[in-house]
C-alpha cells in the first residue's frame, strides 16, 4: 500500500475530480493553473516533500536560467517588472 492510499483510507477523503496531474514540477503546476482557469476539477499529486523538487533540491545554488523572464513564468503569474531579466534559482521560487 502506498503512502497516498494509506492517507486517503485514514482520512476517508473522497475527491471528485476530472483530471489527475501527476507531479508538481513546473509543467504540473502550469497544467493545473490552466485547468483551474477553465473550472476543470483537478488534483495534483507529488511524491516528494515540495513542488519543483528537482529545481529546488537537485540543482546547484548559483543556477541562473538562460532564458529571459518572459519565457519562464507560470500561466497567469507573470514576473514583475522589477524582477531581473535572467532569473536565479532563488528568485524563481520566491516570486
Amino acid at each position: 500500500m502506498t503512502n497516498l492510499q494509506s492517507y486517503f483510507q485514514t482520512n476517508m477523503l473522497l475527491l471528485e475530480v476530472e483530471v489527475v496531474v501527476v507531479g508538481v514540477g513546473t509543467l504540473g503546476i502550469a497544467i493545473s493553473a490552466c485547468l483551474n482557469k477553465f473550472n476543470i476539477k483537478n488534483v495534483v499529486l507529488e511524491k516528494e516533500d515540495c513542488c519543483a523538487y528537482l529545481w529546488k533540491k537537485k540543482t546547484y545554488d548559483r543556477l541562473n536560467l538562460h532564458l529571459a523572464k518572459g519565457f519562464c513564468s507560470l500561466p497567469f503569474m507573470p514576473h514583475t517588472t522589477s524582477t531581473l531579466k535572467y532569473l536565479s534559482k532563488m528568485s524563481l521560487f520566491n516570486t
